[in-house]
């Protein structure tokens, strides 16, 4: 009977996978409403309009992959020198031990002072410089060794160009532009880490950030987002390897191509955020771990990794209790403890700068976290309250709402894009965990990681919130489905969805994001930025941006309505969407005939209000029609309007 029940239980999970995908695809077609006809309809007309300037984006793009790769390899050789007693390694981690390095030194550049442009860009020419001609002469500390495995390098070769092509559009993303990419560049403009105390985000901030500012005098935001897709790549060959190594080729190639067919790994992987380098520090973390078996002298490496991983996304620290168990299994019978403190110290020493710092700034390490007890800086309640509601929808669910925010996620339709559309793997593969073999003993971190994810999601319902776990997560699948039978038709599956990413991937960006058109037809970066793209970005600053680009007798602007400040050439202060608007806080210290002069006096000659996202952002628990009479009667005294469009205005201060 039980030799029955194992011969048909395959074919019953394929049944259902299938039902899974077809339901999904469905969906995901209603929900884009984009045939594959109207998609090669839409190419093909872009084509015909082809414009040699297309070329030249192209052109430009390789350029940008030069450079990336010269940054990754700086940062090779950095961690390499520092742990050049340790090797051989990993190529990941003296990598990641490198961009720790980088974004330390940024740190300190920014405490200092010297976070000028030029002091940036002059110490990443010499780095890179130096490295390159160490390749060069032979002197590099261990020369990279990629597998040729014909399998991955088809699925990564394909996987890689749409990340390539996808990296290649202006940055969009409204996050990126608020806070990821626009205090960084702040940061640049004033020469050094100041308190910015109308950015909610502010203390959010960390070493993803920092590391940026390597790359943001180049005055070009895909260079970030390739640096970012090179950091989840990066992460995805190094787990590969490990895999491979310790459980078996096919495993670790089943594990890729899942992770290849997540459209919200590949939409995160070509966006500026900070789930990647969090990824790729987890990574890090995990491998050392691995490997500190051969080499206990990695242990203290592994914990140094994870905090940086939790330095950059805070949401990693979810995974402290299962390091915790990891810790307590492996020095247990262990004496002395004292190397035990010293490795939770070093975990500590990533998050450590951004805590003072914090401190420094509001009298609160944790701010804006537990501001009725400490520092002297409170964050509106209400508006704090919005903010943690955006993260946090899930104080009263129960595992029902997870489960139905997985389902929702992966089968109903692909709802939040960059945030939830997890596709129909995940789901479709999850029931042949019961082919797991349990003698696998280095799957127990898998499964601790599984959970963590699971924790993540149902305390944040942010899919994308499991993004530095995703490896770990899918490692018990991939090991389940290397373990059924009928693999092969389970790998025909993957390639399927992997199939229906590319899919969807091309229309997010062909048509939702207008890229086709922007590489083909050669649009200015300008043009692009200038438009609204609708369920993608609102009405945007940019034609406001670009009149301060050619009005260079304004040096510092006020910006109302909409935080999204990245591309603002010259000095500006803004608030987030979680701050009271700017002008209620002048409002509120002086009658609103001086606030001009407040403003004038604070360096202010300009004000742009985008009066569409003024209203959508407006806090509900403020009084806005006061707000409105008060700003009326400002602009009509103390200022002169200089441009103006359907939702946008600039004022210049009399």
């Amino acid at each position: 009977m039980l030799r029955k029940l194992n011969r048909v239980l395959p074919i019953l999970f394929i049944c259902w996978a299938i039902v899974v995908y077809i339901i999904s695809e469905y969906n995901s077609y209603m929900f884009f409403n984009v045939s594959p006809l109207e998609l090669i309809r839409q190419a093909a007309s872009s084509f015909s309009q082809w414009d040699i300037r297309g070329f030249a984006h192209l052109g430009a793009h390789f350029k940008r992959l030069f450079l990336i790769a010269v940054f990754f390899y700086s940062a090779y050789n950095i961690g390499g020198a520092i742990l050049s007693k340790l090797n051989p390694l990993p190529v990941i981690i003296p990598t990641a031990v490198g961009l720790a390095v980088l974004s330390a030194a940024a740190h300190i550049l920014g405490v200092m002072g010297f976070m000028h442009k030029g002091i940036i860009l002059a110490l990443f020419l010499l780095m890179s410089a130096y490295c390159v001609t160490r390749l060069v002469i032979g002197k590099d500390y261990k020369r990279f060794a990629l597998s040729a495995d014909k399998p991955l390098l088809i699925y990564m070769s394909i996987f890689g160009a749409f990340c390539f092509i996808g990296s290649s559009l202006p940055e969009l993303f409204y996050d990126s532009q608020v806070y990821h990419l626009a205090i960084p560049e702040q940061y640049l403009k004033h020469g050094g880490i100041f308190y910015m105390p109308r950015n909610f985000f502010q203390p959010l901030i960390g070493m993803g950030e920092y590391l940026y500012v390597w790359l943001l005098p180049f005055n070009e935001s895909q260079l970030v987002r390739i640096f970012t897709a090179g950091t989840g790549i990066l992460a995805m060959l190094g787990f590969y390897s490990c895999v491979k190594k310790y459980f078996s080729a096919s495993t670790a190639l089943t594990l890729i191509s899942i992770v290849c067919s997540i459209p919200m790994f590949m939409i995160n992987l070509t966006s500026t955020g900070t789930e990647m380098l969090a990824l790729l520090f987890v990574t890090a973390a995990v491998v050392c771990g691995i490997e500190s078996d051969r080499d206990p002298r990695l242990e203290p490496i592994a914990y140094l990794l994870y905090g940086c991983a939790i330095a950059t996304k805070l949401t990693a620290c979810f995974g402290v209790p299962a390091l915790a168990a990891w810790s307590y299994a492996k020095n247990k019978n262990s004496a002395p403890k004292s190397g035990l403190i010293a490795n939770w110290l070093l975990l500590a020493l990533p998050i450590t700068p951004q805590l003072i710092q914090n401190w420094a700034f509001t009298g609160n390490p944790f701010y804006p976290y537990l501001s009725n007890f400490l520092g002297h800086i409170k964050p509106d309640k209400m508006l704090f309250t919005q903010w943690i509601n955006d993260v946090h929808h899930a104080q009263s669910a129960g595992p029902s709402k997870l489960l139905s925010m997985l389902w929702r996620g992966s089968v109903l339709q692909p709802v939040g894009g960059r945030r939830d559309f997890f596709g129909p793997a995940i789901l479709a593969l999850t029931p042949f965990l019961l082919f797991i073999k349990r003698e696998r003993k280095h799957l127990i971190p898998a499964l601790g990681a599984a959970g963590i994810c699971l924790l993540q999601i149902q305390f944040t319902e942010y899919g994308r919130m499991f993004l530095p776990y995703t490896l770990l997560f899918l490692l018990p699948i991939a090991c389940a489905v290397d373990s059924a039978r009928l693999k092969k038709t389970i790998s025909l599956f993957i390639a399927l969805c992997f199939g229906a990413n590319l899919y969807w991937q091309t229309v997010h960006f062909s048509v939702f994001l207008d890229g086709l058109n922007y590489i083909v037809r050669g649009r200015s970066e300008t043009e692009y930025l200038s438009r609204t793209y609708p369920r993608v970005s609102p009405p945007s600053n940019q034609p406001g941006y670009e009149f301060f680009a050619k009005n260079t007798e304004y040096k510092k602007v006020l910006i109302v309505g909409d935080p999204r400040s990245y591309y603002c050439p010259i000095l500006s202060e803004t608030n987030s969407q979680f701050d009271i608007p700017l002008l209620m806080d002048y409002f509120a210290k002086s009658s609103s005939e001086h606030t001009a002069v407040m403003l004038r006096n604070e360096g202010f000659d300009g004000i742009l209000i985008n009066w569409s996202e003024l209203n959508r952002l407006f806090p509900a628990h403020l009084d806005k029609k006061t707000f409105m009479a008060n700003l009326a009667i400002m602009l009509g005294t103390d200022t002169t309007e200089v441009f103006r469009n359907s939702w946008l205005s600039i004022y210049r201060i009399n």
